[in-house]
């Protein structure tokens, strides 16, 4: 039987030398891999799908047997079975929902509230439907929800079973955008107020990255950036890593040699456009462009860009419209002066 150190008031998780298989792969998915969580906050798994979020996930909630190594949850000694029974302090909101669909939405939240608050109860699951924005929906049966009114569901049913740790695996992919930010915003800070520790999976950090305390990066198998998220966007040169903050340029060894700069990745926003007569400081370093592209994305225009003597180096800026075969310049920001 595997042996877990768990802890029922301190959050700090880690994993110490992991092996893992799935049963069905020829080859392990984790190998001596090690990590080790921020004790408290939000913690954000950045990968492609096959990276193996959802298998670090369920190896957290005890649902995947390593082949060796250790899951270490600071302080107490006993076996994950003994912690899922007692003091179910973890929680895994996985994208199948688990929820029974033929109980109705206060019964599947109402199942993990104990009776001796029966007065209570349905406040209690009104409490609960209120942060994931699903209280008109108490009394419809699970069968009759969409994919992403489940989601919010299941998230409910976790939060009324009191754990210490939620772990949630790609939790809002079913929902729309206004619909995920105000959840998220809801649910972050619902947590945050009660100190429960949050791990969330996902390929999109879109709508999320401004709430977390921590990013980890993981590529097949293998962690390639841990940090506080501004950290990583300062050093960043990797396009795995930097697609996820956003739309980039790659720049060219001549380019950089110009500008003085080993960024091999730039950002829009490290971009500055400037007329040709607006360019006061002599001090600035900037370089002729000429507009190739300007097409409308929302909430800004996404303008693409030739440089002059370097007809590799294409950038892109996001900003107002910017007319074809237009001139102008542009100097560059560095990540690290930021």
């Amino acid at each position: 039987m595997t042996i877990y150190i768990i802890s029922i008031f301190a959050r700090m998780i880690s994993l110490d030398t992991v092996n893992f298989t799935h049963w069905n792969a020829p080859t392990p998915l984790f190998t001596n891999f090690s990590l080790k969580f921020f004790p408290s906050g939000l913690s954000i798994l950045c990968g492609a799908s096959g990276s193996g979020k959802t298998s670090l996930l369920e190896i957290v909630a005890g649902k995947n047997p390593l082949d060796s190594g250790d899951l270490n949850f600071k302080d107490k000694l006993c076996t994950y079975d003994t912690i899922l029974k007692k003091y179910r302090n973890v929680e895994l909101v996985s994208q199948q929902y688990e929820l029974q669909k033929y109980s109705t939405v206060a019964e599947n939240i109402g199942k993990h509230i104990s009776n001796t608050k029966i007065q209570k109860k349905r406040e209690l699951i009104m409490d609960y439907l209120r942060i994931v924005g699903m209280e008109d929906f108490i009394d419809t049966k699970v069968e009759n929800l969409s994919g992403g009114e489940k989601q919010r569901i299941a998230i409910a049913s976790c939060l009324a079973k009191e754990p210490k740790v939620i772990l949630l695996d790609e939790p809002f992919s079913g929902l729309d955008p206004s619909r995920r930010r105000e959840l998220q915003a809801y649910l972050f800070e619902f947590c945050k107020n009660l100190h429960i520790k949050l791990i969330l999976s996902t390929h999109d950090l879109q709508y999320s990255m401004g709430y977390a305390d921590e990013l980890i990066f993981i590529k097949k198998g293998s962690i390639i950036h841990q940090g506080k998220p501004e950290e990583i966007y300062k050093k960043v040169n990797d396009p795995y890593t930097a697609g996820f903050f956003g739309e980039f340029s790659y720049t060219t060894s001549s380019f950089r040699e110009y500008f003085n700069i080993n960024e091999t990745i730039l950002f829009p926003s490290q971009i500055t456009l400037y007329s040709f007569d607006n360019l006061e400081d002599e001090n600035i370093r900037s370089i002729p462009v000429t507009v190739e592209n300007s097409s409308f994305w929302g909430t800004y225009y996404r303008n693409v860009v030739s440089v002059k003597n370097f007809p590799e180096q294409k950038l892109i800026l996001h900003g107002h419209y910017l007319p074809i075969g237009s001139h102008y310049q542009v100097s560059l920001l560095s990540r690290a002066n930021s």
